[in-house]
């Protein structure tokens, strides 16, 4: 019994245009898509429309709903909410430059895998290993939900790398990264997740965490 989970980032935000770090921040209208992430979002829409979704879910974020909205145009298909598929936490660090952000993580490449999954700059940050733990679950509890179907799945690019680099068992140290509205074609079977394509992943400079 296979399903296989469509996990797709959100278009870009006013935000992201901005180069500003939003974590799971939800308020204001810089939260929603920016003309450009309209436009890949509609992209993406042709680019996935012969797959036949059970139905789809979505991260509660602005950018996330009106992502899947423009996806799921043309469908008659249940847009669902899902709360745990948001953004990482990130607390007070939201709105930060990504400049200011990464500075922040001072250290971050002399510190071990395991300090680092447990790290928080901030206390009311969500750190690495609260987030993996989450996304597992998420994702687990959705596929067991709809064995044997293809489902879209809209969420945020920390939650995408945090999963890719748990399955690929790939060092915390190595960071990555997805394009505004990449994504992930994901089998679930027997219990276990695998990667089969991946659409617009890119590495991320080490140089600005260090």
């Amino acid at each position: 019994m296979n399903t296989n989970l469509y996990l797709v980032r959100h278009g870009e935000s006013m935000l992201n245009a901005a180069g500003r770090v939003q974590g799971s921040q939800n308020d204001g209208d810089h939260n929603t898509l920016s003309p450009q992430g309209v436009l890949q979002a509609q992209k993406l829409n042709l680019r996935l429309h012969e797959i036949p979704f059970a139905c789809a879910y979505s991260s509660p974020s602005k950018r996330a709903m009106e992502t899947a909205s423009h996806v799921c145009q043309g469908r008659n298909i249940a847009l669902l909410n899902e709360p745990n598929l948001r953004e990482k936490e990130i607390g007070s660090l939201a709105g930060l430059t990504q400049a200011e952000f990464y500075a922040r993580y001072a250290g971050w490449d002399d510190k071990t895998e395991d300090e680092r999954l447990d790290m928080k700059v901030v206390a009311d940050e969500e750190n690495q290993r609260e987030l993996r733990l989450r996304v597992i679950s998420t994702l687990t509890q959705i596929a067991k939900r709809h064995l044997k179907s293809s489902v879209l799945v809209v969420t945020h690019g920390g939650f995408m790398r945090s999963f890719y680099q748990y399955i690929k068992k790939i060092p915390f140290r190595e960071m990555w990264a997805f394009e505004n509205c990449g994504y992930m074609i994901v089998d679930f079977t027997k219990g276990a997740f695998h990667i089969r394509e991946t659409n617009g992943l890119l590495s991320i400079n080490p140089d600005k965490i260090k």
